[in-house]
């Protein structure tokens, strides 16, 4: 049994996976739950169609195939559609998330979780055939799954079944049509692996198939379901023969072998006719002549592309039906004398036929009719190139700008992969344009395909087709070698400039490079070429003009036999031509100087050396032999010129010898044979220190640098400072030398200024472990140079010294600014206070803001109790941080010193923001005290935040020669009583008046009162009044004055009130009173006034004169009052006058 299994990949492989077993199926009776009546003999196995069907025990058939796809949804339509019973579960394998139209998702991530497991469960596939033929794989290039996934899949395969047969029905990108903005990336990806790892690839698109639809079917819109049932059937032709019997029977290996001429050309046309629909069916012939036509048309091809454009080199018929070898040999007959139809003339047959007796079955309800014959052509075409060029070019346009190449970086692809892919694509193009321009018109195996000549040893390569190598010496002509190189043709040949040799492709692919192997060919032409009798001359010609080793034998007898003529000069060259150095000794050196030259002529010495030097450079003895006379004769300009061309072996003798004469020309020696200590002794001596450290770096020598810098200091200060911190910054950030050292040679010396200098520099990274450094740059400068410290400390570059050390130090050095920073210890902190004078204000106030609250507090107390000049940075500290410490201590501090001033300038600052009653009244005291009135006066008048009663007593007290801030105090808070005591007592009478006309004439009434209790003179009360004037108000005056029976003393006030028309009734009423206490004519006034309040003056006139009362009563028409003093004062008679007037009986019945 050759069983075949199908491998479909992604969303196209699967959903063509479904219709070709659809198909397959139909054609063999299978069932969709796997059951086939046909079949009587359950478990059978030597059915055809088990070549891709395996029968259960149960009579069941189950399809040789894995359908796989990244995300469930197409493989889950199949677990769910018709023929869900037909596939065994663990064929069906999908994953979680999908490719997303990415190969490099599909082939180096999501794809590599899920391709073990194919391949598991293509194994157990493959261990139950009995005899695996090969494996089908669908795909479709322009998908993530499709070609990532595709791709990975055929690489494992090729490793794990690298004998079996692949055959790879690929659906490739289209022209015009695109499901995918990147399909041409993927595409192009895809090939680099379809190229390798596959025998035969089909390849169709979907834009071909949707035309055929439209013009051979009339489905004018056609679906996946349409497409996928045509390409079933170019499948089931292929497969036909192996499914069942035929005449002319072709399995999977012999498509390969037939139709793929070499492996890279692999790529193949489809084709299959006749395509038509039911209707059309009944008016046609369909014969065997006009289905082989048809499949040659370029309308009728499953891919894009018009054969026309290129040469067949091979095509496989496939014919099913009723259809008999000599109708298809007359068929295939007429089509190669189409002149439209070209083959390559190097393939003389081109065809390859099947036949197949089954006809071609179709699905019920389809699109195609039914017929009795069909024919599937595959073909091998040149005219495929014109597809690869296409997506070429889509390729190109989008990687030129590197578009959406991040997609697949980000998945772990390199981008060198899409170049590579593309360089092979090319290829491939290239390859198939050969293909079609190659004749076969070669005249013998060794016809030449290319030569080059190699300048480097002499010699010309030829390459034949064939694959034979010859190889030729310049000189002679010779023939040097001649061997097969490669069993496969030569495809094309190039020199290489790089090894002189020559590099060829053969067809397989396979690169190789030629070059002359120059340890053994002169021995190879010595000792095998013994057919050439001038071997021996051609093997020292090449040694000599080349440089090649092996001829040292030949190399000494030519030497001697020209020295012993006496050639010296063609000794030398001699000498100078043998690359080995045979030649090159002190022996050699020694027999031309024991040679005394003819007078008048050169010495051989002098011929050795010059030739020497023409051919090349000196070796170390013959450098310092030839030196040596050179600088006693002081020929500066000969050794300048050797050491610029590069002839001398240069060495530490060498050096030595030059010094001399130059020590410019002694240190390039040193420097090129590397002695490092002879080279910093010499760019110690020229000066150039910086050069030191940069040749140490780059050399990685460790010299003893403190020795180097002691003799520096002395003579060049200065130098030696800039050495030594190149030292310091080191090779890769490592230092040349320890610090320490460094710090000990400069000081040994007391050179602190270079010292600091190499410290800062050195230290500026600020390191913990730079601590004691810091510390010990600080103290030296603190102790020597304060000025410098003071510098260095205001830069603020170290944070890891010893800060109380450097504390100590600086109170010492008198820098009590950084020596309060320095220390944190509270008697520390008190002791440097007391200099405070030293400080500048802004710094001392902020560095209270790092102090706590008590002990700054405390520290004020020091401030203040050592110098009271102190007092202005007192109060500045105290203003700042207040709210941490607290007003009323620093208020309670001041006056403890018994400072006004502080606590008057410290609370005015904060008093606006403050509402505590007692600091507000700290400031009325404190600016009292200090005289200050206007800020009393103020704050007395304004403030809202002091206890009255406070300050009133306070001030009562001060008795300040201003009473006005009494005054307000009294004023606002309602103590008019107790100022006008206080102020009549104390003689203020002028700041009564001051009160009661300018600052509150309403309380005029209540000071007259407080007067009159006093027993002021009413001579002043009349005078205030008449200062006040309108301004006093009426009613509270005559209530307070009328309470102390004194109203005759507001008679002058009153009568100038009503003079003026004044109509209040309360002035009214109380000159009322007054006339009728005085008895000057109340009658009259009663009567004529019509201003007061009849019931109050009434009620007045009740206990004084009851006809009085009736009087005023009457006016007011006030019928009780006056009813109830009539009749208890016995005035019947007025009574009932008033009675008879008013005709009232409401008050005739009161009355009565």
């Amino acid at each position: 049994m050759r069983e075949a299994l199908c491998i479909h990949l992604g969303q196209g492989g699967v959903q063509i996976g479904n219709a070709c077993w659809e198909l397959f199926c139909l054609e063999h009776g299978i069932q969709p739950d796997g059951q086939m009546p046909s079949d009587k003999t359950i478990g059978g196995g030597d059915d055809a169609f088990n070549t891709f069907f395996s029968e259960t025990g149960a009579g069941k058939h189950v399809p040789r195939c894995v359908m796989v796809d990244l995300e469930p949804t197409v493989v889950d339509e199949v677990r769910t559609g018709t023929y869900r019973q037909l596939f065994h579960p663990e064929q069906l394998i999908s994953g979680k998330e999908d490719a997303a139209n990415n190969f490099a998702r599909g082939h180096y991530t999501v794809g590599k979780e899920i391709v073990d497991l194919v391949l598991d469960r293509i194994r157990k596939l493959a261990d139950n055939c009995t005899g695996l033929q090969g494996f089908m794989v669908f795909n479709t290039c322009g998908g993530g799954t499709g070609s990532g996934l595709g791709c990975l899949l055929l690489e494992r395969l090729s490793v794990d079944y690298g004998k079996k047969s692949k055959i790879s029905f690929t659906v490739w990108a289209c022209p015009q049509i695109s499901t995918a903005v990147v399909e041409a990336y993927n595409t192009v990806l895809c090939v680099h692996s379809l190229l390798e790892h596959t025998d035969v690839t089909i390849m169709y698109d979907n834009e071909a198939l949707y035309d055929i639809c439209r013009r051979s079917l009339d489905i004018e819109r056609p679906t996946y379901t349409n497409l996928n049932r045509m390409l079933a059937q170019i499948i089931s032709s292929l497969t036909a023969s192996l499914r069942f019997d035929g005449a002319l029977n072709v399995d999977l290996t012999e498509f390969q072998t037939n139709l793929v001429p070499y492996p890279r050309i692999h790529f193949m046309l489809s084709s299959y006719a006749p395509i038509i629909s039911a209707e059309k069916a009944y008016h046609e012939q369909l014969s065997v002549a006009e289905i082989t036509m048809s499949v040659f048309e370029p309308a009728s091809m499953f891919v894009k592309c018009d054969p026309r454009h290129g040469k067949y080199m091979a095509c496989c018929m496939m014919y099913r039906g009723d259809v008999v070898p000599k109708d298809v040999n007359a068929s295939v007959a007429t089509i190669k004398t189409k002149r439209t139809i070209q083959f390559v003339d190097w393939c003389p047959t081109g065809f390859k036929v099947g036949i197949n007796y089954q006809p071609p079955t179709v699905v019920p309800g389809g699109d195609l009719a039914k017929v009795m014959r069909a024919c599937c052509m595959i073909s091998n075409s040149t005219a495929i190139a014109e597809v690869f060029s296409r997506c070429d070019h889509k390729f190109d346009l989008m990687y030129s700008k590197r578009a959406f190449v991040h997609h697949y970086v980000g998945e772990g692809m390199e981008e060198g992969e899409f170049s590579e892919a593309r360089e092979d694509l090319a290829a491939l193009e290239k390859d198939y344009e050969e293909v079609g321009i190659e004749t076969a018109e070669g005249e013998g195996e060794e016809e030449g395909y290319g030569d080059e000549f190699c300048e480097k040893h002499g010699v010309i390569f030829m390459v034949t087709k064939a694959g034979f190598l010859l190889m030729f010496d310049v000189a002679t002509a010779a023939m040097l070698m001649r061997t097969r190189v490669s069993q496969d043709s030569v495809f094309i040949s190039v020199g290489s400039s790089l090894t002189g040799g020559l590099i060829f492709i053969n067809r397989k692919g396979t690169v190789t490079s030629v070059k002359v192997n120059e340890p053994a060919i002169v021995g190879y032409v010595m000792n095998q070429l013994v057919q050439l009798p001038n071997r021996q001359d051609i093997a020292f010609t090449l040694a000599r003009r080349f440089g090649l080793p092996g001829a040292d034998e030949l190399f000494q007898q030519q030497f001697n036999k020209f020295f012993a003529s006496g050639d010296y000069k063609g000794a030398a060259l001699i000498a100078a031509q043998c690359k080995s150095g045979l030649l090159r000794t002190p022996n050699t050196i020694q027999q031309f100087k024991n040679v005394q030259p003819p007078p008048g002529q050169t010495s051989p010495i002098l011929h050795y050396f010059s030739t020497l030097l023409e051919y090349g450079k000196l070796n170390a003895l013959e450098s310092v032999e030839l030196l040596q006379p050179v600088v006693q004769q002081g020929r500066r300009e000969l050794v300048e010129k050797w050491l610029k061309e590069d002839k001398l072996e240069c060495t530490e003798e060498l050096g030595d010898i030059v010094k001399p004469l130059d020590g410019k020309f002694a240190l390039s020696i040193y420097l090129r044979a590397s002695i490092h200590a002879k080279v910093i002794q010499s760019f110690v001596e020229q000066g150039q220190i910086d050069q030191i450290v940069a040749y140490a770096k780059k050399v990685g020598y460790q010299a003893d640098y403190s020795q180097l810098l002691q003799g520096m200091v002395a003579s060049n200060p200065e130098g030696a400072t800039n050495f030594a911190k190149a030292l310091l910054e080191g090779k890769d950030g490592v230092p040349l030398i320890d610090i320490n050292k460094v710090v000990k040679v400069f000081m040994d010396q007391n050179r602190l200024q270079e010292t600091t200098s190499i410290l800062l520099d050195a230290l500026k990274a600020n390191r913990p472990d730079q601590s004691a450094l810091q510390t010990q740059l600080l103290a030296m400068n603190l102790q020597q140079a304060p000025k410098v410290a003071e510098a260095i400390l205001q830069m603020n570059m170290f944070t890891h010294y010893d800060r109380s050390y450097i504390g100590q130090l600086c109170e010492k050095a008198g820098l009590m600014q950084y020596a309060l920073e320095h220390y944190s210890d509270a008697a520390d902190l008190k002791r440097v206070m007391l200099h405070a004078h030293q400080m500048t204000p802004e710094f001392l106030i902020n560095h209270f803001s790092k102090m706590a609250p008590e002990l700054a507090l405390e520290c004020l107390y020091d401030l203040m109790r050592h110098n009271r000049q102190n007092l202005n940075m007192a109060v500045q500290v105290a203003i700042k941080y207040h709210e941490q410490i607290g007003a009323v201590k620093i208020v309670e501090m001041f006056d403890s010193f018994g400072s006004n001033e502080g606590v008057f300038y410290f609370v005015g600052a904060i008093l606006s923001a403050s509402t505590d009653s007692e600091v507000h009244f700290s400031y009325i005291k404190a600016a009292s005290r200090c005289g200050n009135m206007q800020e009393v006066e103020r704050v007395c008048r304004e403030s809202t935040s002091y206890d009255p009663v406070q300050v009133k007593d306070f001030l009562k007290e001060a008795k300040l020669p201003d009473p006005r801030p009494l005054i307000y105090v009294c004023d606002l808070h309602d103590f008019v009583e107790e100022l006008t005591d206080y102020l009549y007592k104390n003689s203020l009478m002028k700041y009564i008046e001051v009160y009661v006309v300018k600052v509150n004439p309403l309380k005029c009434p209540f000071v007259v009162g407080a007067l009159i209790d006093l027993d002021c003179s009413e001579d002043f009360i009349k005078t205030l009044l008449q200062n006040v004037r309108a301004a006093c108000p009426c009613e509270p005056l005559v209530k307070e004055v009328e309470k102390r029976n004194r109203l005759k003393v507001i008679l002058p006030w009153l009568e100038a009130r009503v003079a003026e028309g004044n109509q209040e009734p309360s002035l009214h009423n109380a000159m009322a009173m007054i006339l009728i206490d005085t008895n000057r004519d109340p009658d009259s006034f009663l009567k004529n006034n019509a201003f007061y309040d009849s019931a109050t003056v009434g009620k007045y006139c009740e206990d004084r004169d009851p006809h009085l009362a009736y009087t005023a009563y009457k006016r007011g028409s006030c019928d009780e009052q006056l009813v109830d003093v009539t009749n208890r004062n016995g005035l019947f008679r007025l009574q009932a006058r008033y009675l008879v007037e008013r005709q009232s009986p409401e008050l005739w019945e009161l009355a009565l």
